[in-house]
């Protein structure tokens, strides 16, 4: 698996940063891109298709998606941007 998070909860995927963050509250779990002032980036949170996942876990027992399928929708997220961007 290539995805890690970091100390400071930013995702990084096969070594390379993604410029999005991952919080885990009692909400659900938020991905989101964090504001820099220097990239002049608003803070903005992202729609996945699961409300919460397990990011300890590839597969867990509890029927959340886990890091697996974390992955997965984070690739496919940033392919969204991507497209999204190149668009405008």
């Amino acid at each position: 698996m290539s995805l890690q998070i970091d100390t400071a909860d930013r995702i990084l995927l096969d070594g390379q940063e993604t410029g999005l963050g991952v919080f885990q509250g009692r909400s659900g779990t938020l991905v989101y891109t964090p504001e820099s002032l220097s990239r002049k980036v608003n803070h903005e949170a992202h729609k996945m298709p699961h409300a919460r996942y397990c990011l300890v876990v590839d597969r867990p027992d509890n029927n959340l998606p886990g890091r697996l399928e974390f992955e997965a929708d984070v690739r496919e997220l940033l392919a969204s941007l991507s497209l999204k961007a190149s668009n405008s």
